[in-house]
């Protein structure tokens, strides 16, 4: 097929899944998008303002000499001047300025003394606090005293500023050092003042994109002194030639311009990408669950197992997301409308979608690592997170190229863009492709574009390439190197067994060795020579040397087999013998240790993806997606196998559904299927599109009678042109359909051939099958038919005797006497209570049993492996244990067997004794998922570590450099305008003079030049002047207004305008026009250069800046704990959902010791990141959260409750789900979107404005009500940030547990916790309240009309005149319906009405098709479900209402086991022993006794996750059996189990029925209810049809016997001889459609035509004739000599028996009633058969009475007649 029909099928699959999933696919698109909207209101309720240009003249400043008075400045000056501000209120509080002379010359002595007397002016107030500054002989020693760590002591004397002087004549240097923080002892801020003109690296000179006029520098220059001290030392120089001169300077901004404020974008331009990248969360692990979870369950091999190619998976599932991106992009572009105005629309549209396809690469990415869908999410949710928080250590001075390399991660890339083009939008430019090439802060748009295209291009090949090299549980994987390997290249890929040289060659000779014993193997039957040439042409499937070793256990151990086209080909085993491995290995699913496979040309270690193309698998466990429907399942996979047309796949369809008996369910959720239609839906996958080779593994597991005879026509119809290879323990089954079997065991093929070869090859006489009746089944009944049969047949040998049912041997030699032997029986059949009984040849099971139990000598002569050495080992420890412990262990073996829990088990302490139970499986699950458990608890703590470390220790400030205010650092040459009053000729030319002097100045060469003096009378006109000359390039820093310039009196006043967008530009024109001043004032080249050098951080300042961003503490903290509940809900889901809940409620564990077993484990986990979080808050030093003791303890308070109630909430909120991978989902978006988004969506909202900050207070109370995750968050946001909330509402600091700071948060938790236990007790006790299940059910439809049964009716009248403590059962009146009124799910009526009683120590079967209510039935009485109406009683105790003690009586066997798969066998049987309240003495020893009755002591320490199907189901009914409970409830007990494992079981069922236990049982084996069962009923419907023991019910609704018989094959002269005869008709090796008639008229079997029909005898050759138009002579001729012998047969026995009637007939099978009368009995048609066989043809034969499975088959086809080819029954009859 091509990929595009591929990708077709593919894209259909996924669209339906996303639709169907709803809720979750509505929160993917619109969660981007309402956060989108959320920003967009913010920007709504944040207009923007509309600055009109003004002059900032009313801004002028003075700094001068304290007295001087200098012309017109003063006059103009509107703003008060204050310099030295910040310092005087430091005064008081013992602090101090300090000088650092580094030399020591005249002039700097003079000057130093000049600073102190000038500065002592503003600072010293007389009140003596006043200190003399500090003099320090070098800037190092003044850094180090400063950054000393006693500098915060109090009591230790600190600098408010300092002083650099080096002064080397005529070169000077000035330093002068601010603090930039801590300026205010007053502030009760945890961090101080922080100043932007003090920080001098993070600031850029100029701000390009800055509009508005930032009048702040100025008045903090002026405010802090900093200007003051420069103006100070231009005037040391001039009082040194001038003792009255001075120089003063006006400082004033230039005009404003016209332009937009916006504020919101300013504040909030860098929220926008950590909003993005919060909810595209939910479509990564929503993309990673999926495909994992595909990937886990095994659904994406099975689709490559069936043609489905990487290409189309992989395409799928981007086109797939790339459709959700377009989407999400699309409504984010246009509902952001507001927030992009300026902005091109496509460009931003772009953004978003760039960031969407990196985020799918992502995922990809981090698929490719993992099997399990919850590691998966977690891990992968950790590294995007992790990738984010990478964004703290990015500044506003970070290098293009640290910029650049850190956008390898597409969450940096993606948060620069649209921090860069808001910022781009904020000054009204916006971003479009002509400038998106534009640098804002180190970065452009274009490079976040580009690098999210090289992201998604790394992470996708990474992603490729990892998901072929990493190995996985199911797979083959590559080389690490595979991609530089030719065959990579050229479309093959070899595989490797990674064993040594010398282990292959080892291996190799063991090969030859095998294969040498092969040829000589007389248990292997050679191949015919038309099928020899299967192997000749390639067509045929041929295994060579197959092996598979899971470490030190060899599974499969060099299989050699072949495999036919035309042919089912059976492959059976008890459990574990290698069947399902060596399928795996077949189909690709696990790579071979050793081995080769082929077929069709084709190499399975090199060319699977080819064999795949033609491969159809149903697997032994069904891999379904539980979204899809049954008949989009089916047209899905036939679009895999290369289906197009839709008619054809319709009808392809249709019939399948026909085939399988689900046209009824086409419409039916797979999620919804019984596990019976579950398998029929697999099967059907299996076949559908003509797949060339099907692989079967149990395909009939689970299905009732009539719906597996059904599969074998699809089977047997199908087989034509295919290789069919099938599995299963039904014996039957394999007889049947199968052309060739193999047996298998450990590992290795013990015997292969026809079932007429096996059978003739190990049978050695005839089985005769007595069933005794159930009340009979003591060992004296059993001796005493022995006797009889001895009395015959002296040489009898008992095969097995298990309950009610033996089986003997008979030799041939005694067949003669047989029909005396059966004569004595009937007679004598009510004395010796015989049920029932039958005669056969050897049977396969008897093959299968003599082959597993090691009769045959090949199994005798095995090699011995390493593992059966270590189990003898174990059983001779065992044995030895026992003896060394002698008649203690007798006598609690004693004790055990008289056991019965109602009345023995532990009574008290039993709540206790249940809590600890489940306590120690906690512990004992966590530690051995260990990865699990290590990501449960690390997961949250690495997170936040991570956050931590790069937000504190990547340091958001310190300690500043020092800036050089010069031009230089400015675009040069700068153009300066300068002016003057006219008025003043003097002042004019003097300023020419100084404005030449700052040009030719040494340190400013060629940074300047000069245009004419602006011809401006006044200082108003030269502002507007300089405002209408703003557009010169480079852009303008600053120029001068003279008003005063007199070199004489060496006094001068200047206004210094200056440009606010670069932050410095205030001091750096203060230094070029006062040096020049300088200069011309002394008339000589002094340079003095001026550097701000703001103080390095203190110690406690360094502590604090790592930890200034409370905001992202909180949020990283928030975030980090959003895991805690997603590890919480996944185990609670995944037991209830695998039923483990419920199988330990219904062993009687009280719901509050599971709850509270559950708390303890949860809260004990939680402590370990709790108690570590709060410990790295300490040790991060995050001075917010632990500044003083009040802080920490409310920090801890927080954390404590936080845990006490996350646990609780989480577990109500689990009774949500159903499924614990879409639990896990859902509840870490819900914790991420509370905890997370809405804590920072209310902070955004609190310090947007006013209007924002009440919408914020309405909203956080219902958060607070819904989430402890926000509650959480919240709170510790609201302690770290409690000082700003107090300085944004002017009042004072609040206690941390306040109740407007934590307070409310920490009440909340408290009542989550409380709320969430109320929670989780009223949903328990309300779902086992009858009332309330009823409650929301649909109106009874009523009952259905339907045929009474006397026997049925009877039992009613029984049930209710019978007491309910008389009987160990009571079901009276029993009604279920499904559906609910308040939603649209089909209303189902399960169960009609049923009653019946189990009287004490006995067993009642309750049989049904699938669907018939039977599962149904147990889950009422359970307790899983309520009955709509009716009652049940549990030994005296109504299960309605009063389930719990009901269920101390019940031992629970579920349809699908209710294993924990981390656990043994051992393990699990401790378990259950200890809930059942088994003293603790006997435990051990009822434990080792299940062990040892189940057959599973071999596996006692191997988990029950790697146990096969049939193991598992043995585990299931030891933990029903054990502790002898009253009443057993086994569904289904033997599915999956081997015939020695089924009749093994049946001696424990029978056994524990002495033991004063009743037993209700359903199954699909009708010998099994026969042979267990007291009494029985047949539910149909929801109905029982009919009641009673085996013998009534046969008696009543039988007669006669069944005589099943097998053929001969034709041999190869009668098939030349008839060749012949066609040729007359047909010439030719071939029988054309035309021709057929013909054909058959030449043969004499022309009224078999009818027969050659789909479900006709002749389907095969039908299907030949469809495909090739022919069909070959040989298969006609064949077929129609089968069919003649079946004719000859039955017309001989309808002359000797006239009410004759053919019951069933595949290939060479026939079955035949025979209706009692004329005395007729087994004895009398054994004798005849026996004396015609060889004349009849026929090769094996069996007779028995009417069976319950032809009674069973006549209610499950309501009357209809019970034959499977109507047609055949009348055309097998001669005309």
């Amino acid at each position: 097929m091509t990929l595009a029909g591929h990708l077709r099928a593919l894209l259909f699959k996924n669209w339906l899944l996303w639709k169907r999933e709803l809720c979750g696919s509505i929160c993917e698109i619109l969660f981007p998008v309402i956060l989108i909207f959320f920003m967009v209101i913010l920007r709504l309720s944040s207009p923007v303002e509309h600055i009109s240009a003004k002059s900032y003249l009313n801004h002028l400043q003075i700094v001068g000499p304290k007295n001087s008075t200098g012309e017109g400045l003063y006059n103009l000056a509107n703003k008060q001047t204050h310099p030295f501000e910040w310092c005087q209120l430091l005064i008081p509080y013992g602090w101090t300025w300090a000088i650092a002379q580094e030399t020591n010359d005249t002039n700097s002595q003079l000057l130093t003394a000049y600073l102190k007397t000038q500065i002592a002016q503003y600072l010293d107030n007389g009140n003596g606090t006043y200190k003399e500054p500090l003099i320090f002989k070098s800037m190092g020693k003044l850094d180090d005293y400063v950054t000393d760590e006693d500098y915060d002591d109090k009591g230790h004397t600190k600098i408010c500023f300092a002083i650099g002087v080096k002064m080397t004549y005529p070169n000077a240097t000035f330093s002068i050092r601010y603090n930039y923080t801590d300026t205010d002892p007053t502030d009760q801020t945890v961090y101080g003042s922080w100043y932007d003109i003090f920080q001098t690296s993070i600031f850029p000179p100029v701000n390009t994109y800055q509009k508005s006029v930032m009048t702040v520098y100025q008045k903090d220059f002026i405010e802090s002194g900093f200007l003051s001290i420069q103006n100070m030392i231009y005037n040391f120089f001039l009082t040194k030639e001038q003792p009255e001169g001075y120089v003063q300077f006006g400082f004033v901004p230039f005009h404003g311009m016209k332009y937009i404020e916006d504020n919101f974008t300013n504040a909030f331009a860098g929220t926008l990408g950590l909003l993005m990248f919060i909810t595209s969360l939910v479509p990564i692990s929503r993309l990673i669950n999926r495909m994992a979870t595909e990937k886990e369950t095994k659904v994406k091999e099975a689709m490559k197992m069936m043609g489905l190619r990487d290409t189309a998976y992989f395409l799928s599932w981007i086109i797939m997301y790339i459709l959700i991106f377009l989407v999400i992009s699309g409504l984010s572009t246009l509902i952001g409308w507001a927030l992009f105005m300026a902005s091109d629309k496509f460009l931003v549209f772009l953004l978003f979608f760039f960031y969407g396809i990196s985020c799918i690469a992502f995922a990809f990415l981090i698929v490719s690592f993992f099997s399990r869908a919850k590691t998966a999410i977690l891990v992968g949710i950790l590294i995007y997170f992790m990738t984010f928080f990478t964004i703290f250590a990015v500044t506003s001075t970070t290098s293009q190229g640290t910029k650049t390399a850190l956008s390898i991660f597409n969450t940096v890339a993606m948060v620069n863009g649209f921090y860069t083009l808001l910022n781009l939008q904020a000054n009204e430019i916006g971003s479009d492709f002509s400038n998106w090439g534009d640098n804002f802060q180190n970065y452009t748009v274009m490079t976040s574009f580009i690098m999210l295209l090289v992201d998604s291009a790394i992470y996708f090949t990474l992603a490729l390439y990892f998901d072929k090299v990493i190995p996985s549980q199911y797979g083959v994987s590559l080389k690490w190197y595979f991609p530089f390997t030719k065959s990579f290249w050229l479309g093959k890929q070899g595989t490797d067994s990674g064993l040594s040289e010398e282990a292959l060659a080892s291996m190799k000779e063991e090969e030859e060795q095998r294969r040498r014993e092969l040829e000589r193997n007389d248990k292997i039957e050679k191949e015919e020579p038309l099928l020899l040439k299967q192997i000749e042409t390639g067509q045929a499937m041929v295994v060579r040397g197959l092996r598979k070793h899971f470490g030190n256990k060899i599974a499969v151990d060099g299989l050699d087999l072949e495999m036919f086209r035309g042919q089912i080909f059976a492959l059976l085993g008890h459990n574990g013998a290698g069947k399902t491995t060596t399928l795996s290995m077949l189909t690709g699913l696990l790579k071979p240790t050793a081995g080769s496979m082929t077929v069709d040309g084709y190499d399975f270690n090199s060319e699977m993806s080819a064999i795949r193309k033609n491969l159809g698998v149903c697997p032994q466990h069904d891999i379904l997606f539980k979204n899809l429907t049954v008949y989009e399942h089916l047209y899905l996979f036939s679009r895999f196998k290369g289906m197009t047309n839709k008619q054809e796949i319709k009808e392809a369809i249709d019939e399948k559904l026909k085939e399988v008996d689900l046209e009824d369910k086409k419409d039916t959720k797979a999620g919804n299927l019984s596990g019976g239609q579950k398998r029929k839906l697999s099967l059907a996958i299996a076949l559908i599109g003509g797949s060339k080779i099907v692989m079967l593994d149990e395909p009939t597991s689970g299905m009732d009678l009539s719906a597996r005879r059904r599969v074998w026509d699809m089977l047997r119809n199908d087989k034509n042109g295919r290789i069919i290879i099938l599995t299963t323990h039904y014996m039957e089954e394999a007889d049947i359909l199968a052309d060739r079997i193999a047996i298998m065991a450990e590992g290795k093929v013990h015997c292969l051939g026809s079932p007429l070869f096996l059978k003739k090859r190990f049978g050695v006489g005839y089985n005769l099958t007595i069933v005794r009746r159930i009340e009979a089944s003591d060992k004296d009944c059993s001796d005493r038919i022995t006797d009889i049969i001895k009395k015959y047949i002296p040489d009898v040998e008992v095969l097995s005797e298990v309950s009610s049912e033996t089986v003997y041997q008979l030799p041939l030699s005694a067949s003669s006497i047989f029909n005396e032997l059966f004569k004595e029986i009937d007679k004598r059949t009510s004395e010796l209570k015989i049920e029932n009984y039958g005669i056969s040849v050897t049977t396969l099971e008897e093959v299968f049993l003599r082959v597993a139990r090691g009769d045959d000598e090949s199994v005798l002569e095995k090699r011995n492996s390493k593992k059966f050495d270590e189990f003898n080992e174990e059983r001779k420890e065992d044995i030895a244990l026992k003896t060394w412990e002698g008649s203690e262990f007798e006598l609690e073996s004693q004790e055990a067997k008289n056991f019965n829990i109602s009345q023995d088990r532990v009574k008290h302490f039993l709540f206790f004794s249940h809590y600890l139970a489940l306590l120690q499986k906690r512990i004992l699950y966590s530690w051995r998922d260990l990865k699990g458990f290590i990501l449960e608890i690390f997961l949250p703590i690495l997170l936040i570590m991570g956050g931590l470390i790069l937000l504190t220790k990547v340091s958001l400030w310190e300690s500043q450099k020092s800036l050089s205010l010069s031009v230089s650092k400015y675009d040069t040459p700068q153009n300066m305008l300068w002016g003057d009053s006219v008025s003043d000729p003097v002042t004019s030319a003097t300023a020419k003079d100084i404005i030449l002097h700052s040009m030719a100045s040494q340190h400013s060469t060629s940074t300047l030049t000069n245009t004419e003096s602006a011809d401006t009378p006044t200082i108003q006109d030269f502002d507007k002047f300089v405002y209408t000359q703003r557009h010169h390039k480079p852009y303008r820093m600053g120029s001068f207004y003279f008003y005063e310039a007199n070199n004489a009196t060496k006094q001068f006043s200047v206004a210094i305008f200056h440009n606010t967008t670069a932050m410095q530009s205030s001091p750096t024109f203060a230094n070029v026009i006062g040096e020049a001043i300088v200069q011309t004032a002394i008339g000589e080249p002094v340079s003095i250069k001026m550097r701000n050098w703001p103080l390095p951080l203190t110690h406690r300042q360094a502590g604090l800046s790592r930890n200034a961003a409370t905001f992202y503490v909180s949020m990283i903290f928030g975030i980090g704990m959003a895991f805690i509940p997603t590890g919480l809900v996944t185990f609670i889901v995944k037991e209830k959902e695998n039923n483990v809940k419920h199988q330990h409620l219904v062993s009687g564990v009280s719901i509050s010791a599971y709850w509270l077993s559950s708390y303890t484990w949860d809260l004990l986990k939680y402590m370990g990141p709790c108690i570590l979080s709060v410990l790295m808050i300490e040790a991060f030093g995050l001075k917010s959260l632990t500044e003083n003791n009040e802080l920490y303890q409310a920090t801890w308070v927080i954390f404590l409750l936080f845990g006490l109630a996350i646990c609780p909430h989480t577990y109500a909120c689990s009774f949500l789900f159903k499924s614990y991978s879409l639990a896990q989902f859902y509840v870490f978006i819900f914790s991420l979107i509370s905890g997370g988004v809405s804590a920072i969506m209310i902070w955004i909202l609190r310090i947007n404005n006013k209007g924002t900050l009440s919408v914020a207070n309405v909203l956080q109370w219902p958060l607070r009500g819904i989430s402890p995750i926000f509650c959480f968050s919240f709170g510790i946001m609201n302690i770290s940030n409690r000082d700003a909330y107090a300085s944004l509402n002017s009042e004072k600091v609040q206690a941390p547990l306040a109740w407007d700071v934590a307070g409310a948060d920490a009440f909340f938790l408290m009542l989550h916790a409380g709320g969430g236990i109320l929670a989780l007790v009223l949903i328990e006790w309300l779902g086992h309240t009858q009332y309330i299940r009823n409650m929301g059910s649909v109106r009874d439809p009523g009952e259905n009309e339907y045929k009474p049964d006397d026997d049925v009716e009877r039992m009613k009248e029984v049930c209710t005149n019978t007491s309910p403590k008389d009987v160990a059962v009571k079901v009276s009146g029993i009604r279920k319906i499904y559906g609910s009124r308040w939603s649209k799910s089909e209303v189902k009526t399960a169960i009609q009405e049923i009653s019946f009683i189990v009287p004490f120590q006995e067993a009642f079967a309750l049989l049904g098709v699938n669907g018939a209510g039977k599962t149904s039935t147990f889950r009422i009485l359970t307790g899983e479900y309520g009955p709509t109406q009716g009652h049940a009683y549990i030994n005296g105790i109504n299960v309605v209402t009063n389930l719990s003690e009901a269920r101390y009586n019940i031992g629970y066997c579920p349809q699908f086991d209710a294993l924990t798969e981390l656990l043994t066998p051992t393990e699990h049987l401790r378990l259950y022993a200890k809930i059942k309240g088994i003293p603790k003495k006997l435990i051990p020893k009822f434990v080792a006794q299940q062990l040892s009755d189940m057959g599973l002591e071999k596996y006692a320490k191997v988990r029950s996750g790697n146990l096969s199907g049939g193991n598992k189901r043995k585990l299931s009914v030891a933990i029903a059996c054990i502790g002898n409970p009253p009443v057993v409830f086994l569904d289904e007990p033997s599915a999956g189990m081997d015939p020695e494992a089924r009749k093994n079981m049946w001696k424990v069922i029978n056994n524990i029925k002495s033991q004063k236990v009743s037993i209700i049982l359903t199954t699909h084996s009708m010998d099994e209810a026969e042979a267990l069962c007291n009494s029985m009923a047949i539910m149909v419907a929801g109905r029982l049809r009919c009641y009673g023991t085996a013998t009534h019910i046969k008696n009543k609704f039988g007669s006669g016997y069944e005589f099943f018989l097998k053929v001969k094959y034709p041999s190869e002269d009668e098939i030349t001889r008839m060749i012949h005869k066609v040729y007359k008709a047909a010439p030719g090796e071939n029988v054309f459609e035309e021709n057929l008639l013909s054909a058959l008229t030449a043969l004499k079997s022309q009224q078999l035509i009818d027969e050659i029909c789909k479900g006709g005898s002749g389907s095969h050759i039908r299907e030949e004739l469809n495909e090739k138009k022919f069909i070959d002579v040989k298969t006609l001729v064949e077929w129609v000599i089968i069919e003649n012998y079946g004719s000859a047969i039955y017309k001989w026995l309808k002359h000797h028996f006239s009410d004759l009637s053919l019951i069933e007939h595949y290939g060479t099978s026939f079955k035949f009633r025979v209706e009692k009368g004329n005395n007729i009995s087994i004895g009398d048609i054994f004798g005849l058969i026996e004396s015609h066989k060889d004349k009849l043809n026929i090769s094996e034969y069996s007779l028995s009475q009417t069976t319950l499975e032809q009674i069973f088959n006549m209610f499950a086809t309501e009357g209809d007649t019970v034959v499977s080819n109507a047609r055949l029954s009348r055309k097998i009859e001669p005309e």
